[in-house]
C-alpha cells in the first residue's frame, strides 16, 4: 500500500537543487594523541583495548566449549595442540598482542609456508620461536551466534559511533546498499549514496535499462532518487542516493555516480595500500581472509592518523611505523612470557672504547636523515643502542 501511495516516477535533469541539508555534527578526527606520542598510541586508537579483550573472551569461551564436547577424545591423545593449550593456560591480552606482532611481521619478512617462521637451522628466524610455539592458536571459532545482514552492519556501525540524526552522508557499495537500506537512514536524518546490484528491489525501468552508450536514466519516489547509467558499451551502473539531485556533469556523467566514484576512491586507495607488506596467504575460508584483512586496515588507518597528527618535520616512514608497532606490541608480551631473561639482559648493555659511536639499532634511519648515535652496544649482539631503547631491543636481538 506505501508503494501505491507512493510511487515511483520519472524526472528529467537538471533537477531543481535546494539548499543542502545542515550538518551538526563535528567532523575531523577526534580524541588524538599528544603530537609526540610513539605509534603504538596511534594503533590502539584503532585496535582498542575494548575490542582485545572482546576477542581474548570469545576465543577462551570457545576453547572451553570445545574441551569440554570433547573431553574424552582429547584424552585418547595426550600430544594434541588442545593439551599444550591446556598446559598454557589461557589466552591473556599480552599474548594476544603478541599473536598481533607476530602477523604483521609476517608481512615485513614473508615465508612461503608458516611453518617455516618455526623451522630449526641456519635459516631459522628465532623472533617468531620466542613468541609462542608454532601450534599455539590455531583454531577457533568464527561463527557469531546468529547472522548479520549487510544492512546491519552500516547501522550498527553508525549507531555504535553516535554517528545518526546529525546530517551525515554515508557511501557504501553494491554490498550493503538498498532501497530499504536508505529509507531507514533517511528516518534518522543520516543520507546515504550507494550503488545497487541488479538483484535488490528497485523499479523496473531501472532493473532492466534498455540504454544506449552514455544514455542515463533517473527515478524519483520522495527524496530517493535512482539512476542507472550506461557508460560505453559497459553493463549499465545502478544507483541509490538521497542526497543527490539529477543532474548531469560537463562530462556526460550522472552527477550522483560521479559523486560515488570521488568518495569511493578512498576505499580502493586503501585497499592499494593493504596489498603491501601483507601476508595473505591463500584459503578456502573467507572469515579468516575477512580477519587478517581488517588486522592489516586497522594497521593503516593508524598510520594515517600518525602522518595527519605527527608534528616531527621527519615523520616515520611506513615501514618504520610498523617497526615499532611491532616492537611494542611483542615488548608486552616477552616481559610475560620471559620475566627475568629481560631483566638479565640489561646488564649486558656496554660502553664503547675510546669514545666510538654507532647508529642505533632503534631509533635511528639514515635514509631519511633520522640519524641517530650512541656510546652504548648490546653486549649479545655488538650493535649501537640508547639505553632508552633497549627495552625494545631485546626482542628483536638476532644472536639471543
Amino acid at each position: 500500500m506505501a508503494n501505491m501511495a507512493n510511487p515511483w516516477f520519472r524526472i528529467f535533469p537538471p533537477e531543481e537543487i535546494a539548499e543542502d541539508p545542515e550538518f551538526i555534527g563535528e567532523s575531523g578526527v577526534k580524541n588524538m594523541p599528544d603530537r609526540g606520542a610513539p605509534a603504538i598510541a596511534y594503533f590502539m586508537l584503532m585496535f582498542t583495548t575494548n575490542l582485545m579483550k572482546k576477542i581474548v573472551l570469545e576465543t577462551n569461551r570457545y576453547a572451553r566449549s570445545f574441551i569440554k564436547t570433547n573431553m574424552q577424545r582429547i584424552n585418547r591423545c595426550r600430544h594434541s595442540r588442545v593439551h599444550q593449550w591446556i598446559k598454557a593456560g589461557p589466552l591473556t591480552i599480552n599474548e594476544f598482542k603478541g599473536f598481533l606482532a607476530a602477523i604483521y611481521n609476517m608481512g615485513l619478512n614473508k615465508r612461503p609456508t608458516l611453518q617455516c617462521y618455526w623451522k630449526k637451522g641456519k635459516q631459522e628466524y628465532k623472533w617468531f620461536r620466542k613468541m609462542f610455539p608454532r601450534n599455539r592458536g590455531r583454531r577457533f571459532d568464527p561463527v557469531p551466534d546468529g547472522e548479520l545482514q549487510s544492512s546491519m552492519v552500516v547501522k550498527s556501525l553508525l549507531n555504535v559511533s553516535c554517528l545518526f540524526d546529525k546530517g551525515y552522508h554515508v557511501f557504501c557499495d553494491s554490498f550493503f546498499s538498498s532501497l530499504s537500506l536508505a529509507s531507514e537512514l533517511l528516518l534518522n536524518r543520516t543520507f546515504m549514496t550507494g550503488t545497487l546490484r541488479s538483484n535488490r528491489p528497485m523499479p523496473q525501468r531501472i532493473k532492466n535499462p534498455e540504454l544506449r552508450p552514455d544514455e542515463y536514466v533517473f527515478m524519483r519516489r520522495q527524496e530517493t532518487l535512482v539512476c542507472a547509467y550506461r557508460q560505453n558499451k559497459r553493463k549499465p551502473v545502478r544507483l541509490v542516493s538521497t542526497f543527490c539531485k539529477a543532474g548531469v556533469s560537463p562530462r556526460g556523467k550522472p552527477t550522483a555516480i560521479e559523486s560515488y566514484s570521488k568518495n569511493m576512491g578512498g576505499v580502493d586507495r586503501n585497499d592499494m595500500f593493504t596489498a603491501f607488506y601483507n601476508d595473505e596467504r591463500k584459503t578456502v575460508k573467507m572469515w579468516k581472509k575477512i580477519m587478517f584483512n581488517l588486522f592489516q586496515r586497522f594497521m593503516i588507518n593508524a598510520y594515517i592518523l600518525y602522518k595527519k597528527n605527527s608534528n616531527n618535520p621527519r615523520p616515520l616512514s611506513r615501514l618504520q611505523f610498523i617497526h615499532e608497532v611491532v616492537e611494542s606490541l611483542s615488548m608486552e608480551h616477552m616481559r610475560d612470557r620471559f620475566p627475568g631473561q629481560l631483566e638479565n639482559r640489561k646488564k649486558e648493555l656496554r660502553r664503547l672504547a675510546n669514545g666510538k659511536v654507532k647508529d642505533c639499532v632503534v631509533c635511528s634511519y639514515r635514509s631519511n636523515g633520522r640519524r641517530k648515535r650512541s656510546r652504548l652496544q648490546c653486549g649479545r649482539c655488538l650493535r649501537g643502542v640508547h639505553s632508552l631503547c633497549f627495552n625494545r631491543h631485546l626482542v628483536l636481538c638476532d644472536e639471543q
